[in-house]
């Protein structure tokens, strides 16, 4: 394989003051604080959404490299442009009030080139940039904004890949795949513009002022979070009680906190779009959705690889998008959009499987031979299991803001010291399910269209032991990543479930 290397060659994006004269944008929110904290002690790195796009015919040749490259820098300035949370960094960020501060971009800190010219090669040396831009830190967060593109140009086909990772507090899950959106646009609309004998160089400048204007509200000041008096103190108790003496059978203590940040493991499968189209349809047959799906088969398989003597009981996470309960165009933020707009805006609940429940999944899959094909026993729990998932997550979205555990957020003073307590006590969930949904690749002739997308985490020291991720493009295959400590996991234990899920899944589609 030869791959070399070239940094953006867009020209810096200037518009703020000088660092001594800087004035704060705003203090960080409730769940700023919390994923700004977890990036402090170490505890998490980064996240990903990755994208493959397939080239216009005009800038796919080898003589076109250079004014791919300038296309694609000039779309990502505008695209930075118009997304205030990625121009700016993080003052103060070891004290108790870190604050947002507008800064000056430079593409050239932020934008890699890569041309990959062995294709054979090229998603091997993808998921290995990944991974290595997932566990690299991003450090003078009050001189640089924490995020960082890689471009990946396969130099024999007409296909790159935008890998955009980021620190958390400037944004979640859906909002890397609104970063895309957003590029795909961007693209397309240079191609326009270039068609139409427009300039498409020409620097991208920074109104700092109006940008920072319109830069994205916390939760809490675009709706209420109300806490009933029972919510908060069943929290309270679950937050202090003493572990040695009520201990969770649903705990996971067979995956121990690290004394120190472990390396990023993951794998990767897909799923085709007429085999997703089966399953999604399984899923309305037996009253369930992807999400709750992946939350059975993890269990199942969990079950089915981790003996009694490891856990008799499981306790797991879903990933929820608060964005819509947020409102569009509010009297405050006239010009704030929650489904257009990079920002923190994730929360999460949970799914406890006591048991009992494992133990007639453990029954049933031992009482018959099988070769790996999920048993109708089996299936029945599955489908029984899943729906009541998808209960459980249409119970919480009925609820809206209210009893959202980011609400919570508010009560925590210090969460440097809350998480240092954290991780003295016994890790909760096994694993979590985070789905930020369906990218439209806008497929047309003679257009740039995204064909692929994957979303993947970086290691989470006191969350869950897996990580699954989902992202799936319109008309296009899901991508499902599994992410586990490299230090608290045994890969064999995670290639069994990632195989498992994915056999699954294949077994679920024929059968639909």
């Amino acid at each position: 394989m030869s791959l070399t290397s070239a940094s953006s060659t867009t020209p810096s994006m200037n518009g703020s003051k000088s660092k001594a004269s800087r004035q704060a944008i705003r203090r960080l929110g409730n769940n700023e604080l919390y994923q700004l904290a977890k990036y402090c002690l170490d505890l998490y790195r980064g996240t990903s959404v990755s994208c493959r796009y397939a080239i216009p015919k005009e800038l796919a040749s080898e003589n076109a490299r250079s004014k791919l490259t300038s296309t694609i820098n000039t779309a990502i300035g505008r695209v930075i442009s118009r997304s205030p949370a990625l121009q700016a960094g993080i003052a103060r960020a070891d004290s108790r009030k870190p604050v947002w501060i507008p800064l000056s971009v430079n593409l050239n800190h932020h934008v890699t080139w890569k041309f990959v010219e062995d294709s054979q090669d090229f998603e091997r040396s993808l998921q290995d940039v990944i991974r290595s831009e997932l566990d690299e830190r991003f450090f003078d967060l009050d001189v640089r904004p924490g995020w960082r593109v890689v471009i990946m140009r396969d130099t024999n086909a007409d296909l790159l890949n935008i890998t955009f990772t980021w620190n958390h507090p400037h944004g979640d899950g859906t909002g890397g795949k609104i970063f895309h959106e957003l590029l795909l646009e961007h693209l397309n609309i240079l191609l326009s513009e270039e068609a139409s004998g427009e300039s498409s160089d020409g620097e991208v400048t920074l109104e700092m002022g109006d940008s920072f204007s319109k830069f994205p509200p916390a939760t809490e000041k675009l709706a209420h979070l109300s806490v009933t008096p029972k919510f908060l103190l069943k929290q309270l108790w679950e937050d202090h009680k003493p572990t040695s003496i009520f201990k969770s059978p649903t705990q996971a203590d067979w995956a121990p906190h690290p004394k120190s940040y472990s390396p990023t493991r993951f794998r990767v499968f897909t799923l085709d779009n007429d085999t997703l189209s089966k399953v999604l349809n399984a899923c309305r047959q037996n009253e369930t959705t992807l999400t709750a799906l992946l939350n059975g088969l993890a269990l199942v398989s969990m079950t089915k690889n981790l003996s009694k003597s490891k856990t008799s009981a499981f306790a797991s996470v879903t990933a929820i998008d608060q964005r819509r309960f947020l409102p569009s165009n509010p009297p405050e933020y006239p010009w704030f959009d929650p489904q257009k707009t990079i920002g923190n805006y994730v929360s999460v609940m949970s799914h406890q499987f006591d048991r009992d429940l494992v133990a007639q999944i453990r029954s049933a899959l031992t009482s018959t031979s099988w070769d790996g094909i999920l048993p109708d026993r089996v299936l029945k729990l599955l489908w029984s299991v899943s729906a009541r998932v998808r209960h459980e997550i249409l119970a919480r979205l009925n609820q809206g803001l209210k009893n959202d555990v980011v609400g919570l957020m508010k009560f925590v003073p210090d969460w440097r010291a809350q998480m240092k307590s954290d991780l003295k006590k016994p890790r909760k969930p096994s694993w979590i399910v985070t789905n930020i949904g369906v990218l439209q690749g806008k497929k047309a002739a003679g257009k740039w269209s995204i064909c692929r997308g994957q979303f993947t985490l970086s290691t989470e020291t006191p969350a869950a032991a897996l990580l699954i991720s989902i992202m799936t493009v319109r008309d296009g295959e899901m991508v499902v990543t599994c992410t586990w400590q490299d230090s608290v996991v045994e890969a064999s234990l995670v290639e069994c479930v990632v195989a498992d899920l994915e056999r699954w899944l294949r077994q679920i589609g024929t059968q639909a």
